[in-house]
C-alpha cells in the first residue's frame, strides 16, 4: 500500500507533469484553437483553486501537510452517495426501446452486470445485447460520486462509437438521479439527459435529447429487471 506521504508526492508530481506537458506543447508551437486555449486556461485556474484549497497554511506561512493529508483522506473516502450506488449491483435483464423518427421504435433485449470497484468508490457495468439494429452491441459504464464537486459522475463507452461520453448530475427532489451530458452523432453535438429510478428489483433509465429552444424530448427507455447471473 502506498504511504500517505507518497500519495501526496505522487499527486504533486502528476500535476507538475500535466503542467509541463501543456507548457511544452505551447512552446513547440502546436496549433491551439482559441476555444482550446480558453478551456486550458480554465482548467489551470480550476486546478490552482483546488490546490489553494488543499494547502492550508500553518502559523509559519507554509502549507500544513497534516491538514492536506486529512483533507485528501476525507475526500477520498466513500460515503453515503457511494453506498447508494450499491443498489445497482448484480445481474439484470434488459429491455430497450428507442424512438426512430418516421418509423417504428427500435427495440432490443440483453443483460447488464454491475459490480463495485476500487474499494466501493465506483461501479462498473457491462452491457450486452445480442442483436440491436442488426448487430451485437456492447457497452461499459463507470459511475461514481465526486466528493470534491458534490455530484455523481459517469463515463460510457460502447461498440457503436469511438467517443467517450461523460455525464454528471444529482438526485432531484423526487429521488430520481438526473445526469446531463453531450451526445455526439454524425449530425453534431447536442445536450442529453438521463433520468434513472430504481426500486428493489427494477431500474429504469429514461433518455432525453435537448432541443435548440432548451426543451427536452423523450428519445428512449431502458428497463432493467433484477435476475440471477447466468439466468
Amino acid at each position: 500500500m502506498m504511504k500517505h506521504t507518497n500519495r501526496i508526492s505522487f499527486a504533486a508530481g502528476a500535476a507538475i507533469c500535466a503542467t509541463l506537458g501543456l507548457s511544452l506543447g505551447m512552446g513547440l508551437g502546436f496549433a491551439q484553437p482559441e476555444k482550446v486555449k480558453d478551456k486550458a486556461k480554465d482548467k489551470v485556474a480550476e486546478h490552482a483553486e483546488h490546490a489553494e484549497h488543499l494547502q492550508p497554511e500553518s502559523a509559519g506561512g507554509q502549507p500544513d501537510m497534516a491538514a492536506m493529508m486529512a483533507e485528501m483522506m476525507q475526500k477520498g473516502t466513500p460515503g453515503e452517495h457511494h453506498k447508494a450506488l450499491g443498489k445497482t449491483l448484480g445481474h439484470w435483464t434488459v429491455a430497450a426501446e428507442f424512438v426512430q423518427p418516421g418509423e417504428g421504435p427500435m427495440t432490443g433485449t440483453g443483460t447488464m452486470d454491475t459490480k463495485m470497484a476500487l474499494g466501493g468508490r465506483f461501479t462498473i457495468s457491462e452491457f450486452r445485447m445480442p442483436d440491436f439494429m442488426g448487430a451485437p452491441f456492447e457497452g461499459m459504464a463507470i459511475m461514481g460520486y465526486d466528493n470534491y464537486k458534490g455530484e455523481y459522475s459517469g463515463v460510457w463507452i460502447d461498440t457503436m462509437s469511438t467517443h467517450v461520453t461523460t455525464t454528471h448530475g444529482n438526485m432531484d427532489e423526487h429521488g430520481t438521479l438526473v445526469m446531463i451530458g453531450t451526445s455526439v452523432t454524425p449530425m453534431g453535438e447536442a445536450p442529453m439527459k438521463i433520468e434513472s429510478t430504481i426500486s428493489e428489483n427494477t431500474l429504469t433509465d429514461r433518455f432525453y435529447d435537448g432541443l435548440p429552444d432548451g426543451s427536452w424530448v423523450h428519445s428512449g427507455t431502458i428497463t432493467y429487471t433484477r435476475g440471477k447471473a447466468g439466468g
